[in-house]
């Protein structure tokens, strides 16, 4: 799978720039950031395969994955 991750969420985390992870079985959006120690997601928007997803989806090896931080305007 590919991932994309925001350098805002790698800062914090002890992981560093990851491209790409092979997963066993299938996992979601949650379980994947806790697995990598990304924290802080619930300031993140999900993007997989370029549509908006919650942290409940459903990932596997053929998708490709973004974290980014939320932001505003105005």
């Amino acid at each position: 799978m590919e991932l994309e991750i925001s350098e805002v969420f790698l800062e914090i985390s002890r992981v560093k720039k990851i491209n790409k992870i092979e997963l066993k079985k299938d996992c979601t959006i949650k379980e994947l950031m806790e697995k990598l120690e990304i924290k802080n997601t619930e300031y993140a928007i999900f993007f997989v395969n370029d549509q908006i997803k919650k942290e409940t989806d459903i990932l596997n090896n053929r998708d490709r994955l973004s974290v980014l931080p939320m932001f505003g305007g105005g």
